[in-house]
């Protein structure tokens, strides 16, 4: 499901990268392309072509696999159970459904921990919070020069409260786990996710 998601990005990315392209040479866009490039505009939270380079990219599995294992307590947390949520996402929007952590205090119905309908949606969820929230800058700056998904580990001290300690173990289950290999996996043509369009 990480590879199908992280070949969606990708797709959007090459249609982004032949958009700048063709604005970089003065060739106007047609209405089909102005309508996408608006709403990736929005979706990205920029309208910069640049930075939009740098937020609409794929996530290295192996990262997105430890930190999946490392906020779901490896599947078995109550919110994993309950809700698909994986990443560890807090919402306080009413625009998204939660799970009211045990912790909070009391009368706090606000905070929430953010649940999906599905394991797609969660993972959706996660590529596009390190993608386009500003605490993740420095992680997308690290990506566009080529960093590996161990290097980019360190670049998600904002997180968690825990920083560096977090970065740590997040390398620890990327080391200990063998993931650093998958990041050259890639899904082959014509292969269908089981129960993803």
């Amino acid at each position: 499901i990480a590879l199908s998601v992280n070949d969606d990005v990708v797709r959007d990315r090459e249609r982004l990268l032949d958009i700048r392209w063709a604005v970089g040479k003065g060739i106007p866009l047609e209405p089909d392309d102005q309508t996408w490039l608006a709403d990736l505009a929005e979706r990205y939270g920029s309208d910069d072509l640049d930075e939009l380079k740098r937020r609409v990219d794929a996530v290295p599995p192996s990262l997105l696999l430890a930190q999946a294992a490392e906020e779901s307590g490896w599947g078995t947390s109550r919110f994993a159970r309950e809700g698909n949520a994986l990443f560890g996402q807090y919402t306080w929007s009413d625009d998204h459904l939660g799970i009211l952590p045990k912790d909070n205090e009391e009368g706090d119905t606000l905070r929430r921990m953010r649940t999906f309908p599905s394991v797609r949606g969660a993972i959706r969820a996660y590529v596009h919070n390190l993608n386009s929230h500003p605490a993740y800058a420095r992680f997308r700056a690290l990506r566009a020069k080529g960093a590996s998904g161990y290097d980019l580990a360190a670049a998600l001290d904002r997180y968690s409260e825990r920083r560096g300690d977090y970065c740590a173990a997040i390398r620890t289950i990327m080391r200990g786990n063998g993931l650093v290999a998958l990041d050259d996996a890639r899904l082959a043509d014509g292969v269908q996710v089981a129960g993803v369009p």
